[in-house]
């Protein structure tokens, strides 16, 4: 049996190694105690040093809840518009967090998520191995994300009138996110992190690019007490053929309950 986790262990790291390479907030997965329910709320504000019109003010909120040791299931939900509040989306997540190897220095995280925004669903299987100089992440440590995403797309989306489809194509892609972050322990309970993050699109529609490199992130968490935690981040974003680099900047909390 060890030799199994030893293998599986390495294949996953290699998988993440090759890839990696997404739109995760500076933070590693954690499944929740069980019967724990945790509240998480946190505002972004997106394309600062921009056009200010593309701005995007968005906020989303998260539900979790601990059904057994190592698994736990979530509902989150995401609202944005731009910065005259106009033109407002959603998107609505559910998903299990499994955890099936939770040791000193190597945890490993499986998450699935069933997403729907703007009439279109999507479905993501993701991993991450966290690699723990010290257990509980006391000092520093590397963590790998990898994520692959179907989703459907649909073309002249403006062509969708009064919930009536007028020549509209559907189309079902995949692509696969991926995020390499290191984080360094301050103090007890202070935690800054980095990140850099990537998504691979194999099938591009033609607004957008086969290989996306998504910028660099920072993070500074820390925990107020033991059931709250605030957790905040600032975003560089690549640039692309019509904006220079912008930043994203976010904060929130997330609370057991």
């Amino acid at each position: 049996m060890k030799r199994f986790y030893v293998w599986l262990i390495f294949f996953v790291f290699l998988w993440e190694i090759i890839l990696s390479h997404d739109v995760w907030a500076a933070d590693t997965l954690e499944t929740w105690k069980i019967g724990a329910t945790d509240v998480g709320f946190f505002v972004v504000y997106d394309g600062i040093g921009g056009e200010a019109k593309k701005n995007i003010f968005s906020s989303n909120m998260l539900f979790g809840y601990g059904l057994l040791k190592n698994l736990s299931a979530y509902f989150q939900t995401f609202l944005q518009a731009n910065n005259t509040f106009g033109f407002a989306q959603y998107n609505h997540n559910i998903g299990l967090l499994i955890t099936p190897i939770d040791t000193r220095h190597v945890d490993m995280d499986f998450l699935f998520e069933i997403g729907v925004s703007d009439r279109l669903l999507s479905a993501k299987l993701m991993t991450e191995l966290n690699l723990d100089l010290d257990p509980n992440q006391h000092s520093w440590g590397i963590y790998l994300k990898n994520g692959f995403k179907l989703y459907g797309y649909r073309e002249n989306s403006t062509t969708i009138i009064r919930k009536r489809n007028i020549n509209v194509k559907h189309e079902l892609r995949f692509l696969i996110e991926s995020l390499i972050g290191t984080y360094l322990t301050i103090k007890k309970n202070h935690q800054i992190l980095l990140e850099v993050d990537f998504i691979v699109r194999p099938k591009p529609a033609t607004n957008e690019k086969g290989l996306n490199f998504g910028g660099f992130s920072l993070g500074y968490n820390f925990k107020l007490n033991k059931t709250l935690e605030l957790l905040n981040e600032i975003h560089l974003e690549s640039p692309t053929e019509k904006i220079g680099w912008t930043f994203r900047i976010s904060t929130g909390f997330i609370a057991s309950l």
